[in-house]
């Protein structure tokens, strides 16, 4: 299973964040008809280091929500979950993940709240 897939196994059985978006986290885009808010993700970097079994890429968790105050908090619920994660995630030896950035925009065209989260996940490659 890819670290994508992991993060949101993860994610969604981190309890606060699933009471909110329950398990409304879809990579790439949400599908037409979902209800709100609910999370899309996918690696905006993909860095790794060609000397070491270790690879750091970023990931942009971003949340969808008809209201301000819900993206906020799902934002945070997010940042919760993941800044300075360390262990397993799935079959996955996370070394550490950081909340980078979040920001916060209004999409006109869907009406919707949209709260970018940025998180660097460092994990440890499978040794072939």
């Amino acid at each position: 299973m890819a670290i994508g897939q992991h993060l949101e196994t993860y994610l969604n059985e981190y309890t606060p964040l699933d009471e909110k978006v329950n398990g409304r986290i879809y990579p790439m885009r949400f599908p037409r008809g979902t209800g709100f808010p609910c999370i899309t993700y996918h690696r905006i970097t993909s860095p790794s280091q060609p000397d070491l079994p270790v690879s750091f890429p970023t990931y942009q968790l971003s949340v969808w929500a008809e209201r301000y105050g819900e993206a906020e908090e799902v934002a945070e619920l997010i940042k919760q979950a993941l800044h300075r994660h360390k262990g397993s995630m799935g079959d996955i030896k996370i070394l550490n993940a950081t909340h980078q950035d979040t920001r916060e925009d209004y999409n006109e065209g869907s009406e919707l709240y949209h709260f970018p989260v940025d998180i660097k996940i460092i994990y440890r490659e499978e040794e072939e």
